[in-house]
C-alpha cells in the first residue's frame, strides 16, 4: 500500500469507511488527480504514515479545488 489514501463519495449516499476507499497513491498529488477523473461530491486524502488528512474538497467548492492541510 502506498503512503496516501483517497476516500471519496456522494454526500447524500456515502458508503462509509472503507466502502468510500478509492485507492492508495505514492503522492498526495496523484490522489488528488484521481478525483478529477470521476464524479464525487466530496474527497479526502489521508497521509497513512502520520494518520492525518492532508487535503479535502467537497461539493461546496469546485471539484478539483482542494483545501490543503494538515487537517485535524
Amino acid at each position: 500500500m502506498n503512503r496516501y489514501a483517497l476516500f471519496a463519495g456522494d454526500r447524500y449516499y456515502p458508503s462509509g469507511g472503507w466502502e468510500d476507499y478509492r485507492g492508495s497513491f505514492k503522492t498526495a498529488d496523484e490522489a488528488m488527480a484521481e478525483v478529477t477523473l470521476v464524479e464525487f461530491t466530496w474527497a479526502h486524502v489521508v497521509d497513512l504514515q502520520f494518520g492525518i488528512m492532508v487535503a479535502y474538497c467537497d461539493s461546496g467548492e469546485e471539484i478539483g479545488r482542494w483545501t490543503l492541510g494538515p487537517v485535524f
